[in-house]
């Protein structure tokens, strides 16, 4: 048990700290990573949220948020990405 609730808090840490997934109980997702230099380049892929399928691509310079893999969004770090309620 020790082992499940671990691995769970790793990638809770991962989704909701570093690449910024913020579901609201409004049905909106915020999206608003926090970037380190030693990072690199990163990219998370595949979080479903409301019948969708969301993406989050990292660079050093500023990130992209993917919807159903189209680009809805790309903005520099410390602004807020929100996705309304579909």
């Amino acid at each position: 048990m020790p082992l499940e609730i671990a691995g769970g808090s790793g990638a809770q840490a991962i989704l909701f700290g570093v690449f910024g997934l913020h579901p609201n109980m409004d049905g909106t997702l915020e999206i608003s990573p926090a970037y380190h230099r030693e990072l690199g380049d990163a990219r998370m892929t595949g979080y479903h949220f409301r019948g969708h399928t969301y993406d989050v691509e990292m660079t050093p310079h500023d990130f992209a948020v993917y919807k159903d893999g189209a680009l809805i969004a790309r903005d520099l770090y410390g602004n807020v990405v929100t996705i309304p309620r579909q």
